[in-house]
């Protein structure tokens, strides 16, 4: 059993900067599973495009609010969210930066080739935007609470 065990010590992860304001830290992965940490400055908006599997959220610090498809949800420190990865998905912090953890669940998506490939593409700009900010101006209002 003890060649089953894995366990990596501080400073042994690997650390990607996916967008401009955002540290992500891999800090476990297997055939079927990825947890990483992501450490998000002010004003942060990122989106992701879609893959296989789900995703959980843990906000450590801080507020963040997720889209999914067109929804908003913000969650406080403390505070998960649980969602497919099979549409589109993003976040965005307010005015003060935020921590949170994700547990991707997939059979066939690696966080690392698409992070190793962002990191050497020029940043790109997708349509839409998980900014609350937006999607108020255009009649969206950010959901309180969960799926």
């Amino acid at each position: 059993m003890t060649d089953a065990v894995m366990c990596v010590q501080p400073g042994q992860h690997q650390t990607f900067h996916p967008a401009k304001g955002i540290v992500l830290r891999l800090l476990h992965g297997g055939p079927s599973y990825q947890a990483f940490l992501l450490q998000v400055e002010a004003n942060t908006t990122y989106r992701s495009a879609p893959h296989d599997g789900e995703e959980l959220r843990y906000v450590i610090s801080g507020e963040v609010t997720f889209t999914v498809e067109s929804r908003h949800y913000r969650v406080a420190a403390g505070g998960t969210l649980r969602h497919p990865s099979t549409v589109p998905h993003g976040f965005f912090t307010g005015s003060r930066p935020a921590s949170f953890l994700t547990f991707a669940l997939s059979r066939s998506y690696d966080v690392r080739r698409f992070l190793e490939g962002q990191e050497a593409a020029a940043p790109r700009q997708d349509a839409g935007s998980p900014d609350p900010r937006e999607a108020g101006a255009k009649g969206r209002e950010p959901s309180q609470g969960g799926v």
